[in-house]
């Protein structure tokens, strides 16, 4: 969403991730189906698959994980934790989903300065918005091979898609 759209004319919109020093969670996203953004969230959660019916006690909560049942980790809090070692991930796709939802410009906390770490990460995000521009290059030879009017490279290209800004 540009900043427009936010009431705010001349601004820019900054995402902000404590991924990769966060291990706990309130939230467990909504998911419709396999692969959407918030199973793909959800695939970070740390959990106990669940065998039979009994493994489930009052008040759990239960996810489908990669096809299996998975209860996940909850503390007394009531916070859930996220698997050890997701943090980069978890960056990665936070960061590549606020650049795609109108972000332009991301935050990364880290736990110390590490310039490397940061460049690998951005790196990778870097890498997404080279295969989506990739993928939006090959879109328009086919539009171009098939002759279509460029009408109708907008309805499959959709609007607002490109490279990542970094």
């Amino acid at each position: 969403m540009p900043s427009s759209e936010l009431g705010v004319d001349d601004g820019v919109i900054v995402a902000r991730t404590d991924s990769l020093g966060a291990g706990l969670t309130k939230q467990i996203a909504v998911t419709n189906e396999p692969g959407d953004l918030g199973d793909q969230y959800n695939s970070f959660l740390d959990g106990d698959v669940i065998e039979k019916a009994e493994d489930i006690n009052n008040g759990d909560v239960v996810i489908k994980q990669n096809g299996k049942l998975v209860k996940p980790k909850r503390l007394a809090s009531g916070l859930y934790q996220f698997r050890a070692g997701t943090g980069e991930d978890r960056v990665v796709l936070d960061c590549i989903t606020s650049l795609q939802n109108g972000a332009d410009l991301l935050w990364i906390e880290t736990e110390k300065p590490h310039v490397d770490q940061i460049a690998g990460m951005v790196d990778r995000i870097r890498e997404v918005g080279a295969q989506r521009q990739a993928g939006l290059q090959q879109l328009a030879q086919l539009q171009l091979d098939a002759e279509l009017p460029p009408a109708g490279l907008r309805r499959l290209g959709g609007s607002g898609q490109g490279c990542l800004g970094l």
